[in-house]
């Protein structure tokens, strides 16, 4: 059996991505004079998605007992 973090863990990561997501909108709506210049903030954004998406399924997998399998994995 594989042991990955913990739901805890994987509820405070993915919390904190989003909270990452939200401060990356909020920044990248603001006008240009008002930003915090010189920061990737949509590359910010796609990371913290990607991230959360990915946190999220394992939360469900962590909740339901269940792992997500590939189509090539499969009996």
């Amino acid at each position: 059996m594989i042991v990955g973090p913990s739901f805890v863990a994987s509820s405070i990561g993915l919390l904190a991505a989003l909270a990452f997501a939200l401060l990356a909108n909020w920044q990248s709506r603001l006008p240009y004079e008002k930003r915090i210049r010189m920061v990737p903030w949509l590359g910010i954004q796609f990371f913290a998605f990607a991230v959360s998406v990915i946190l999220l399924a394992h939360l469900v997998s962590l909740g339901t007992g269940h792992d997500f399998l590939g189509r090539r994995s499969g009996n």
